[in-house]
């Protein structure tokens, strides 16, 4: 006996069909963007730390090059900007899946760079002779800078 009022040649209710991936790829994009920078922040630090204490072996040209201009405040702005722009850029086309691909690809890469400075760390007393070997030898990719940027 149907109940009073009930459309029996309507839609049977039940639980919510769940998105489909496309839609939830915005939301993966700005977690994947915040992981990258939060890695780049740590990068920042990390290469802050050494550059300013006993040096390091910096294999960027560009980042280089700009270290060569002894002020850490120039490579925090570089820094800065380079994220800011990586992630203005990416979530501004998180809807496309060329943005998640890029997105996961530069959490691949940052995770990596995390996986070599926790070898850079653990091999620091190692490195220490090394590098001030190359450093007399005018190996470029040796750089240091003072705290003050004097």
């Amino acid at each position: 006996m149907p109940i009073q009022g009930a459309d029996p040649t309507g839609p049977i209710p039940g639980p919510k069909p769940r998105e489909p991936a496309a839609s939830r790829r915005g939301s993966r994009v700005v977690a994947l963007v915040g992981v990258t920078v939060l890695v780049a922040l740590a990068d920042l630090y990390m290469t802050l730390v050494y550059a300013t204490t006993i040096g390091l072996h910096e294999g960027n040209p560009l980042a280089r090059a700009i270290m060569l201009y002894n002020c850490p405040w120039i490579i925090v702005a570089f820094r800065a900007l380079t994220i800011a722009l990586f992630a203005l850029v990416l979530i501004s086309a998180r809807k496309h899946k060329s943005a998640e691909i890029a997105a996961w690809t530069c959490t691949i890469i940052m995770g990596w760079l995390l996986v070599r400075w926790e070898q850079y760390n653990a091999n620091t007393q190692e490195l220490s002779a090394v590098l001030a070997a190359l450093d007399d030898h005018g190996i470029t990719d040796f750089v240091s800078i003072s705290p003050s940027g004097d």
